[in-house]
């Protein structure tokens, strides 16, 4: 039971973190990375941007895949 919840904790957490991010870069066309103060701008730099909103929701549907494993495993 505790495995669930660490993993529920940990992934979900990554998750919706990871989503709220994507949902305000797409929002403003800015997205962070790195740390809190360094910004990709959809406009100056496309192709960054896209790559990042590709690799954040590719952590996101890993750290599902994950948790969804937990789940199966008891």
């Amino acid at each position: 039971m505790l495995r669930i919840a660490v993993a529920t904790l940990i992934c979900w957490g990554l998750a919706l973190f990871l989503g709220y991010v994507v949902a305000m870069g797409l929002r403003t066309g800015k997205i962070r990375h790195s740390d809190s103060s360094s910004f990709v701008a959809r406009a100056k730099n496309p192709a960054a941007f896209w790559a990042l909103v590709v690799l954040f929701l590719s952590f996101v549907a890993v750290s599902l895949g994950v948790w969804l494993h937990v789940i199966a495993e008891v």
